[in-house]
């Protein structure tokens, strides 16, 4: 099955920006995200599945990438990227599924920091939480540094609120970041090919 990178690569519209894009090293992080997915632990769904997880992926590699994200940053909110909807039963609208995928992580991947690991679960519980109570669960799992697990968040959150074009309910007043609102059209579009192409396949 076609993954997204393929959909990078051959999108006939928005070429420059996916040419910078893909000349970058986000690109090689998303490559490596994609091919080292584990979609055993996805919630078998067409709208919480394998093909929404590949096209967050993408949306965070692309707002790390505006926003300057380093290694670390990247690999964090890459993996709540990839990871965020395992505690899914349902594709209804659930606002402790999030808590449920960060209790679950462990079970999926390690992190030799422990900071880094609560950063990851803070912030895949967050994203289906209301922002205002993102520093009450930072507090709750112990982050040290909560500014770095909020900007990670907020990048997470939107790279997950792109995908909503799939369902046609992106509202992009919502979005954090204006790296972020850049990328509207190109979800579109993005979610477009992907479609297509998933069919194509089949």
């Amino acid at each position: 099955m076609s993954t997204v990178i393929t959909v990078v690569q051959t999108l006939p519209v928005f070429r420059r920006e996916l040419d910078a894009f893909l000349s970058t090293s986000y690109a090689a992080t998303l490559q490596r995200c994609i091919d080292s997915l584990m979609p055993e632990y996805f919630y078998p769904s067409p709208i919480h599945g394998q093909n929404h997880n590949e096209r967050v992926l993408l949306y965070g590699c692309m707002i790390g990438w505006y926003e300057g994200f380093n290694d670390a940053d990247m690999r964090i909110l890459c993996d709540g990227c990839a990871y965020h909807d395992i505690g899914r039963i349902d594709d209804e609208v659930d606002d402790y599924h999030g808590q449920r995928s960060a209790d679950r992580i462990h079970t999926v991947l390690s992190y030799d920091d422990e900071e880094d690991m609560r950063i990851l679960r803070s912030i895949m519980e967050a994203h289906s939480k209301d922002d205002r109570i993102m520093p009450r669960i930072f507090a709750s799992r112990g982050v040290a540094d909560q500014a770095r697990a909020l900007r990670i968040a907020r990048a997470l959150k939107d790279a997950d609120a792109l995908d909503r074009v799939r369902v046609d309910k992106l509202d992009p007043r919502y979005l954090r970041f204006d790296s972020s609102k850049k990328l509207v059209d190109l979800s579109w579009a993005v979610c477009t090919r992907h479609k297509e192409l998933i069919a194509a396949y089949k």
